[in-house]
């Protein structure tokens, strides 16, 4: 598929269709449904077995299919994302956390939830990652944090190289929030490499799904075993040990996994051509994440940062009246629910100034150029 170039003229686009709409018509997010066929295959298997959870013979297979594509070891299928950042830091033994504040809420409350106190300190106004003289400063001025939870925010891998140089040196754990990087490589192997774990979400609206579940990618083998026992309460075969939980991912859900992983080439394919596209369209006119330089891409969100808080709701409001879908994904500033009175004025002023835009699997690239054209005629 040939990308716009930036001075590419959009003659082909009617941007007047659908003013003044009260039902969107291009929707912000749509997630990848499963072939229904393909699916039954599975859930029949299931049925025949009579065997629908604990670590049954599709969450087997789905964890070799997903270790084997994304090119990771040591990975363990839960639930959900935010029971994946629980056991991962229970795991590591986290007992004091900093975190970033411009993540979803489950970055941080996860770690509340547990009783793990989280110490923040303010983002890279560019790229959204953590700024890493500012941690470095934060975590020497306070020796009790022992582990760093930081986020690659929209899917782009965040400052890896720093903060793991960061965390040797204070011999402190890495737990990365990579919830939305799917697909995502860094240097040459997948993002989920990186640190003493790595956790993913598989909810609906991500790049690839179980309808609910995530997992974790663990750096040691130990460390893996450890989770897998504590997801199960704490069974170890038939022996009990320390204290668990459910957090398990059922045999249906696995179905639904193993059935999208099929297409998911095609799906990351074409959700890249979309995310370039928009880039193509949109650079130079308004402001965009700087995506790491070291890493691939997944199509997963496309974020545009306005000069104002006013501003990004009137663009929101123009969007409305075409019948298009956008939102502030992150509502809260994290430091201002879970902190202790840091000040993260960069955090705070992207907040109401960051918009995230339609892309998934069913967009189409003039669907983008209609989107970009709007957008570049109203900012």
């Amino acid at each position: 598929m040939k990308l716009l170039t930036r001075n590419t003229v959009l003659s082909s686009v009617d941007i007047t269709e659908s003013v003044h709409t009260d039902k969107a018509t291009i929707l912000l997010n749509q997630p990848l449904a499963p072939d229904l066929d393909k699916l039954m295959d599975y859930l029949s298997g299931v049925n025949e077995r009579a065997w629908y959870t604990n670590f049954g013979e599709l969450h087997e297979l789905l964890t070799e299919r997903l270790s084997h594509y994304l090119g990771v070891k040591n990975l363990l299928l839960v639930n959900n994302g935010t029971t994946a950042l629980q056991v991962a830091s229970k795991v590591l033994g986290g007992k004091q956390a900093w975190t970033t504040p411009y993540s979803f809420a489950a970055t941080s409350s996860a770690l509340a939830w547990q009783g793990i106190p989280v110490d923040y300190s303010d983002v890279e106004e560019k790229t959204f990652s953590p700024n890493i003289k500012l941690m470095e400063n934060l975590v020497d001025s306070n020796p009790s944090i022992d582990m760093i939870v930081p986020t690659h925010i929209y899917g782009s891998p965040c400052n890896i190289d720093e903060i793991d140089e960061l965390a040797k040196s204070r011999n402190i754990k890495v737990l990365y929030d990579a919830a939305q990087s799917f697909g995502v490589n860094y240097e040459g192997k997948s993002v989920l490499s990186y640190g003493d774990a790595s956790i993913i979400s598989f909810h609906a609206t991500k790049v690839f799904h179980t309808v609910e579940g995530g997992a974790i990618c663990f750096k040691n083998n130990e460390d893996f075993l450890l989770a897998k026992q504590m997801i199960n309460f704490g069974f170890n075969g038939a022996q009990l040990g320390p204290a668990g939980i459910n957090g398990k991912l059922n045999e249906y859900q696995a179905a639904v996994g193993l059935t999208l992983l099929e297409n998911m080439d095609d799906v990351l394919s074409h959700r890249i051509n979309l995310f370039q596209r928009y880039q193509s369209n949109l650079s130079g006119h308004i402001q965009l994440q700087k995506w790491s330089p070291k890493s691939t891409y997944n199509g997963g969100y496309l974020p545009v940062v306005l000069p104002t808080g006013l501003q990004c709701q009137r663009l929101i409001s123009i969007l409305n009246r075409y019948g298009i879908q956008s939102r502030i994904y992150f509502k809260e500033a994290l430091h201002r629910i879970y902190g202790r009175g840091e000040s993260c004025a960069i955090t705070d002023s992207l907040v109401p100034r960051v918009l995230t835009l339609p892309l998934h699997y069913h967009l189409s690239l003039n669907d983008v150029d209609k989107i970009s054209e709007i957008i570049t005629q109203n900012v």
